[in-house]
């Protein structure tokens, strides 16, 4: 008998490798930047709806982000697929860790959207 430990979310997509990768990320800093630009900066979150609505007014329909919506139909589906390792859905409320957590695993977002989150973060601790 083989015993398999079931892997969590954050250990399945940290394997995941090339355009998976990129599309993860790439979802990920986009969210955060969405988040401080347009969210709830007090609370770190946006609603699923709000989102939807940013990547249609915002991006090109053919933006790898947006096809990556649209390939499974609605922005919830997609978001639970990529399982984050940033952020967590709360019924359609999109949540980003904590701070904490959130700097352990930076590395899951470019520089720019780090930079976004870390000063935002800062500015409504002071």
């Amino acid at each position: 008998f083989f015993f398999f430990k079931q892997k969590t979310a954050y250990e399945i997509s940290a394997c995941l490798v090339g355009s998976e990768m990129c599309i993860r990320d790439s979802i990920n800093s986009y969210i955060v930047q969405k988040i401080i630009e347009k969210g709830d900066k007090n609370r770190m979150l946006i609603m699923t709806a709000d989102l939807t609505n940013l990547m249609q007014e915002e991006l090109d329909p053919k933006d790898p982000i947006n096809l990556h919506r649209k390939q499974y139909g609605n922005s919830k589906a997609c978001l639970q697929e990529i399982k984050s390792p940033v952020f967590y859905l709360d019924n359609s409320v999109i949540k980003l860790l904590t701070y904490e957590e959130l700097t352990k695993r930076k590395n899951f977002m470019t520089s720019d959207a780090w930079e976004l989150y870390d000063k935002a973060y800062k500015a409504r601790t002071v």
